[in-house]
């Protein structure tokens, strides 16, 4: 059944002649991604499994899943190289004005072979291409269609890769009656728009049985670059271990890594989900992309509506952003950290896609370096594997200008000719003094990125929000910190202590936001803080009402005592910041179940806004939010608080 509001968006669209209707069946996404481009009603008549140009014994899982030669516009195919250059991103692109895409009670969804292939995805893309991890938001906005006035409705979306929906600064989009479950990174993510609703919307668990780790996603990712000029005969050299390393060994090498993870994960298994890289027929693989927890393990948000600024304009906040009737459970992740080579511009070492150049990563289990010969950081040379060795010898091209005529993007490599000296240890300083003078980055992701933790909503940097019957519940970040471990008494670089935190919902910087009769549970951090409702930044004029808060645990899996810049875990089931204002709290509640396993700070409210309005600045500031026994608090009263101290009506 149609929401209130889907009804009324179909009314207008009806209005401005917008008839017909497009059925999708299995056939339309055999071949690569459907192009959803008219001002129609497009209709799933079947479940769809997305696997397009899947590995056989012509065509190898080196580069299977990925748009072939003849699919790209230059070849006369429907693809446009600048957009699909880092393949199949999702199952539907829609870049239409005016358009509903009705599920019609069926699911879609990744096949387990392209979510293998394909580490960029998501199933509904709402713009003719994605914003890629190396292009800045400035290019997105001058090279890319969006969707506008577009409905999502009725049905199921399946295994993803990263996310379910996915959208850049689109406008007026309705998600409604839609069930989302198995993706890796989020449910939804808008980042940068206005008029979002989302209605009746249940995101139902991220994905359990993730085979590979990032490292391997850097590995696909790479592919392109290596291919390029293995293609033009590039006659460059890279040595390691006094052995000199031509393109087509370093092409070699990573060709077979990739085909003996496609064999040991797809072939041998026939697609079988739940299995796991085959650590005896497949020991270097094992090595480096085995996925330990079976879970993403980097920043994971549900469901995540986030303005996007790009890097040289300011551009308006989102606004209008309405969220109903939603349920976010069982979304987990385990964070891991990354440490990273910093350059002498102090900035993190990664290749042209933003992958960070990994030399600190250890084989699974144990404590034994991949990438370097010794844990004493004096002696150790650098001895690579078949994805650094490829990442190296593209920096090292780069800074030769091998990609002058290609039209493949290489600003985003950060390659030194002082980190290619240590790696190809041409008298350079140790690894010890290299990183004493160049701090590494701690607290990073695999593609550079700093760590947001595990989140089951976080509306950041929005005006006008409206968010009312929202259940979060078993939110859970597995990481720990192993920082110490792996580089002792190194300085690290730490950006924000933020990776092994969980957050139930998190509003950063957000203005005029009403969240209403929420409840959230069972939050929890193996490494880290825990919050329920957690108001950060500037924050102001907002408004919590009716809420439940209970079950927050941090630091589960911790036995450190000492955690350094980013001080103790702390459980806090409501918490704003101390440059938050204008926030009110307001007939919440909770049971105190609280737990700090490392004694940190374990408290049911921890309120710092500044401007505090009078309510909440007597000796017991949470008069209206008592953790039990709660006077009740007429909806009229709320309403006048609203108007009083908030600033917008209801």
């Amino acid at each position: 059944m149609h929401t209130l509001a889907t009804v009324l968006l179909l009314s207008c669209l009806s209005v401005l002649n917008v008839v017909g209707e497009v059925e999708l069946y299995q056939i339309d996404f055999d071949e690569g991604t459907f192009l959803l481009t008219k001002s129609t009603e497009y209709r799933l008549m079947e479940d769809i499994i997305f696997n397009p140009n899947k590995a056989f014994d012509s065509y190898s899982a080196y580069a299977s899943g990925g748009v072939l030669p003849h699919q790209f516009t230059h070849a006369g195919g429907k693809y446009d190289a600048s957009a699909f250059n880092m393949g199949f991103f999702a199952a539907i692109a829609i870049s239409a004005d005016g358009a509903t895409l009705n599920l019609n009670g069926f699911t879609i969804s990744q096949s387990p072979e392209h979510a293998l292939q394909q580490r960029f995805f998501s199933v509904i893309e709402l713009a003719d291409r994605p914003i890629f991890p190396y292009q800045s938001q400035n290019d997105f906005i001058s090279s890319t269609t969006v969707a506008k006035n577009v409905i999502i409705t009725n049905g199921t979306i399946g295994l993803s890769s990263q996310c379910g929906i996915r959208g850049n600064n689109v406008n007026n989009i309705t998600i409604s009656d839609i069930d989302i479950y198995d993706y890796e990174i989020s449910a939804i993510a808008i980042h940068g728009g206005n008029f979002i609703h989302i209605e009746n919307v249940n995101s139902v668990g991220s994905r359990l049985d993730v085979p590979v780790n990032e490292l391997f996603a850097t590995a696909r990712y790479i592919r392109p670059y290596i291919d390029f000029l293995y293609n033009i005969d590039y006659s460059g050299t890279l040595s390691i271990s006094e052995t000199q390393l031509n393109i087509s060994a370093i092409r070699r090498d990573l060709k077979i890594a990739l085909e003996n993870v496609h064999a040991s994960l797809i072939t041998e298994t026939d697609s079988r989900r739940g299995v796991y890289l085959d650590k005896y027929h497949f020991s270097d693989e094992f090595t480096l992309f085995h996925n330990t927890h079976g879970i993403s393990d980097k920043s994971s948000i549900a469901i995540d509506i986030h303005h996007s600024v790009p890097q040289h304009k300011i551009i308006d906040s989102q606004e209008n952003i309405l969220l109903v009737n939603v349920a976010i459970v069982d979304h987990v992740a385990n964070m891991k950290e990354v440490i990273s080579l910093s350059n002498v511009d102090s900035v993190p070492v990664v290749d042209p896609l933003g992958s960070v150049f990994q030399v600190f990563n250890k084989i699974p289990e144990k404590s034994t370096f991949i990438s370097i010969s010794s844990s004493d950081f004096n002696e150790a040379k650098y001895v690579g594997n078949a994805v650094a060795n490829a990442q190296a010898f593209v920096g090292k091209a780069i800074l030769h200008g091998a990609f002058e005529n290609s039209h493949l993007d290489v600003s985003r490599s950060t390659f030194s000719q002082e980190i290619i000296n240590w790696i190809e240890n041409e008298k350079s300083s140790s690894l010890l003094d290299f990183i004493s003078k160049n701090s590494p980055f701690c607290d990073i992701d695999a593609m550079g990125h700093v760590e947001n933790g595990v989140v089951g909503l976080r509306i950041s940097a929005i005006e006008d929000v409206r968010v009312r019957n929202i259940v979060v519940k078993n939110v859970t970040n597995f990481g720990v910190s192993g920082i110490k471990d792996t580089i002792g008494s190194v300085c690290c670089r730490m950006n924000r202590c933020q990776g092994l935190t969980s957050r139930g919902v998190a509003l950063f910087g957000a203005v005029k936001a009403r969240i209403e009769e929420t409840r959230v549970e069972n939050i929890i951090s193996y490494g880290g803080s825990a919050y329920g409702i957690d108001i950060l930044l500037d924050s102001h004029n907002i408004g919590v009402v009716g809420a439940f808060v209970n079950g927050i645990f941090a630091a589960e899996g911790e036995t450190r005592r000492d955690f350094g810049e980013c001080g103790k875990p702390v459980s806090v089931g409501y918490s704003s910041s101390e440059v938050s204002s204008g926030v009110l709290f307001a007939g919440c509640d909770s049971l105190g179940e609280i737990r700090n396993s490392v004694f940190g700070v374990t408290e049911v409210f921890v309120d710092r806004s500044v401007v505090r309005n009078e309510l909440l600045s007597s000796e017991s500031p949470f008069d209206y939010c008592s953790t039990r026994d709660m006077t009740p608090v007429s909806f009229d009263s709320l309403i006048s608080l609203f108007i009083q101290y908030c600033g917008f009506s209801v």
